[in-house]
């Protein structure tokens, strides 16, 4: 096992992968509700491509892509995040938008269909499927769309889990009265708005217009979540309160699995563990987002593994990567080689199988010429070990 810390190494260097590289996907709807051939784009994890289907993405609704200097910032911070381990991995859909000012009005009266609503609820969501999305959703929108995205959430709260509304201040009174209303019985309200500051060249107008409705409207105020910033102009809201709101949001899930197998400063578990089944249940117990049942990612399997194989647990380690690592995550070779590595004495042939995989896996991913070759050379070793034992 000592030949073969290099590996282990590598894995550890791991323990926050960034995900962040994902495709985008270009997708043209024929849209009944728009009378016209309408462009989304979808962007999901790269990791996906490693996850069998069990794993199932929540879905982020990006208004207003069509301004890029909107979405590309916002597409760089979330990728950040989601390296940094304060969110999830996303499907981000992000939806363009021809006529902001009508599509983002329109049809939202109580009994009138709203043409970009429609859009989103069915003629984009059926391009989703094939994505594995789960069914939280989030919608974001800045300015105009902002006040469009706290519509549809008020008038489909079934479809919308949570809404991000980036200054808006179309109708905003008109909806912090139906907000009231539709929320009297409850103290909290997910929806997110964020305003700039005061300063007459920054979010003046929309940060003014606020200020007087938030002491008009205090009760319904206090339910729902508000962020501002008394440095960001209009267009720079979306940009420096987003990150802030995403992480509120997700906390729980960036804690999810703090409690286990935590360690101290010397990276030594605090406690002695119970059993392996123990482990496994009380992992797939805290594999959660708000309410539906969301596994561990790579970075939290590669996490929980590595504390209890570097404080001499192996089967608890195994257990994680095998039991856990490769039921979500087939594809990923790191699993292979961990479960490979420990296998080598207990089980030739298991350790010799995960290898192998291990090994195909690696010849075809893209990654640098140097590393890949290390990499083989440590399976080669390890092959040689086992044989040389047996």
């Amino acid at each position: 096992m000592a030949n073969n810390r290099i590996i282990l190494f590598l894995i550890a260097l791991l323990i926050l992968p960034f995900d962040g590289h994902s495709s985008t996907d270009t997708i043209s709807i024929p849209s009944p509700n728009f009378h016209q051939v309408r462009k989304i784009y979808i962007k999901s994890p790269e990791i996906k491509k490693q996850a069998s289907d069990k794993v199932r993405y929540p879905v982020l609704y990006l208004l207003d892509a069509q301004q890029e200097w909107l979405t590309n910032p916002l597409l760089s911070e979330i990728e950040y995040l989601q390296y940094t381990h304060d969110i999830p991995q996303m499907i981000i859909v992000m939806v363009p938008l021809v006529n902001r000012e009508k599509e983002c009005r329109e049809g939202l009266q109580e009994n009138e269909k709203s043409p970009l609503l429609e859009f989103l609820m069915m003629e984009t969501e059926a391009a989703l499927q094939s994505y594995n999305p789960s069914g939280l959703r989030i919608l974001l929108g800045h300015s105009f769309s902002a006040s469009f995205a706290l519509s549809a959430f008020l008038k489909r709260p079934e479809f919308f889990d949570i809404v991000i509304a980036h200054s808006p201040i179309d109708r905003l009174e008109s909806l912090l009265l139906q907000f009231d209303s539709a929320y009297a019985d409850k103290t909290t309200i997910p929806a997110y708005l964020s305003f700039g500051s005061t300063h007459s060249s920054k979010d003046y107008w929309h940060r003014t217009i606020f200020n007087e409705l938030k002491t008009k409207h205090q009760s319904v105020m206090n339910k729902l979540h508000i962020i501002t910033s008394d440095v960001a102009s209009h267009t720079s809201v979306p940009l420096i309160t987003t990150p802030e709101i995403l992480s509120k949001i997700f906390l729980p899930f960036s804690l999810r699995f703090d409690p286990i197998g935590k360690i101290d400063n010397e990276y030594k578990l605090l406690e002695k563990p119970g059993t392996t089944n123990e482990l496994l249940t009380e992992i797939n117990n805290n594999s959660t987002l708000y309410d539906e049942f969301y596994p561990p990612e790579i970075a939290e399997i590669n996490g929980i593994g590595s504390r209890f194989y570097e404080n001499g647990y192996m089967d608890h380690a195994l257990a994680v990567w095998e039991e856990i690592g490769l039921n979500y995550y087939p594809n990923y070779y790191e699993f292979h080689l961990n479960v490979g590595e420990l296998y080598l004495k207990k089980n030739p042939e298991k350790a010799a199988l995960h290898l192998k995989i291990a090994r195909l896996l690696i010849e075809d991913a893209n990654m640098p010429v140097t590393e890949k070759a290390e990499l083989l050379e440590s399976i080669r070793k390890m092959n040689a070990e086992s044989q040389h034992k047996n």
